[in-house]
């Protein structure tokens, strides 16, 4: 059948939520290579509409970024 005669594999608010839910990770992916220092890579996101980041969000974080100071404050202080 096609989709003409109104008959869908998948229906229509199923793909819009699909797309919203990569959409939305996508945005996550970003957030995570902003934090983590790599702007420079956030720029290539934002070129590639955004695929980069799902690759990006994996690189260590830089040192003194966001992401590097929250991950190291559950250290009693005085301990570095």
């Amino acid at each position: 059948m096609d989709a003409a005669a109104g008959n869908f594999l998948i229906a229509p608010n199923a793909r819009l939520l699909i797309w919203t839910l990569i959409a939305g990770l996508g945005l996550l992916a970003g957030g995570a290579t902003l934090a983590k220092g790599r702007a420079g890579w956030f720029v290539v996101g934002l070129l590639t509409g955004g695929i980069a980041w799902f690759f990006t969000a994996f690189l260590p974080a830089a040192p003194g970024s966001l992401w590097a100071r929250l991950r190291g404050s559950g250290e009693p202080s005085g301990t570095r």
